[in-house]
This record gives C-alpha cells, sequence and structure tokens, in this order.
C-alpha cells in the first residue's frame, strides 16, 4: 500500500495527491492518506481535499495513523542515515521523500522496485510527475460539493470582472522565491484553466 503523508495548504495538497495517485496507478496499490501532519508542524493547516471527487484515496482512522507514525518514523531514520545530504530527493523499496527538495524538481522512482508499504512525503510541484493520467486526475479533482451563498456570490463577481489571484509567500526556504516560469504551465495542464502570474521581490513570491 501506499501512505501519503498529506500536509501544508490546499495547493500543495493537489500536487501531493496528484503524485500519490500517479504511483498508485502504475503500481496498483492501494492509496491512502495519514493527516498526522496536521497535529504536529501544520497545526494551524487542515485536510483540504475532501470537497473534491476523490474515490481511490482513503483517511487513515486515528489508531491506525498513531502506528504509521511510528513506522515512518523509524524509516525516517534510517533514511536520514543513509542520505549524502539533507537536500536530496531520498528513494528506496518503502520511502519516497522530497521534502528538501526543490519544489519543482522531478523525483525519478522509475528504477526502484517499491517494497510492501511506501511512504510518500514532500513536494512534487512538476507536471510530468502525472501528465500521463491528466484525465484522470482532472476529474478527480473538481469540486464535488455546492459553494456557500458568500463563495457563490464572490465566484460570479469574479466571472464578471478581470480577477487577477495574488498569492504571497513569505518562507525560510531557499528556493521559496524562486519561481520557475514552468509552473505556470504546470499548474494550468494538470488542474485545470487556471491563470497564474508570479513575481519574486525580495524573499517573496506574489
Amino acid at each position: 500500500m501506499i501512505i501519503l503523508l498529506i500536509r501544508d495548504g490546499l495547493g500543495n495538497q493537489m500536487f501531493q495527491y496528484a503524485f500519490a495517485r500517479s504511483l498508485q496507478i502504475e503500481t496498483e496499490k492501494r492509496l491512502y492518506c495519514s493527516l498526522q501532519c496536521f497535529n504536529g508542524d501544520d497545526a494551524n493547516r487542515k485536510y483540504a481535499l475532501d470537497n473534491f471527487n476523490i474515490s481511490k484515496m482513503k483517511i487513515l482512522s486515528e489508531r491506525t495513523d498513531l502506528l504509521i507514525k511510528f513506522f515512518y518514523k523509524v524509516f525516517n531514520k534510517i533514511r536520514r542515515l543513509k542520505a549524502v545530504e539533507d537536500t536530496k530527493v531520498y528513494l528506496d523499496r518503502n520511502i519516497i521523500n522530497a521534502e528538501c527538495s526543490d519544489i519543482y524538481g522531478l523525483v525519478d522512482y522509475s528504477s526502484v522496485k517499491f517494497g510492501k508499504v511506501v511512504f510518500v512525503h514532500g513536494y512534487f510541484q512538476n507536471h510530468q510527475h502525472f501528465f500521463r493520467y491528466a484525465d484522470t486526475i482532472h476529474q478527480e479533482l473538481k469540486v464535488k460539493t455546492e459553494p456557500s451563498v458568500e463563495n457563490q456570490k464572490m465566484l460570479e463577481n469574479i466571472e464578471k470582472n478581470n480577477s487577477v489571484c495574488v498569492v504571497f509567500v513569505n518562507s525560510k526556504r531557499p528556493n521559496s522565491c524562486c519561481a520557475k516560469e514552468s509552473a505556470t504551465v504546470e499548474i494550468s495542464n494538470v488542474f485545470g484553466d487556471v491563470k497564474v502570474q508570479e513575481r519574486c521581490t525580495a524573499g517573496k513570491s506574489t
């Protein structure tokens, strides 16, 4: 089985799901989602994919998640012992960890023979990870719930005007302000007709 340790906000969660779902299609393993990160460093965030048309990923129960947390810590300690540098993507038969890598980089796992349990953790913001399954992922990342009255009014206002979405990022990660031009293509190709404009200034990406 594949266990996705999902984290951060909605955008990262969508990329993480798309990566794990693609891996699930290729390996034909069952896909489960761990929410343990939201009880730790991401306590101010929450799982945000429950409004999407996702049926191939099951959320682990709290009891099972505690057990998974223990096993992941063991695998992660082994990873840290084996890894040459913390900034490298770590791959072996039980773990894909791209937490410290360039978030736009490509994680190549084609030569890895995975074990029965595979932990997936990190950032996977490169459309090449899942472009072969883009049609499937498009369908699964469609919102299934009706918008609230407030959100419906906002949506109508957006559609009536030439609207622009501005995202401010202030992070200690060294690559956080190094937005690549391909990010716009990746988001647009994989998640739908989304228009993105990015600008880097003084450690902030807008």
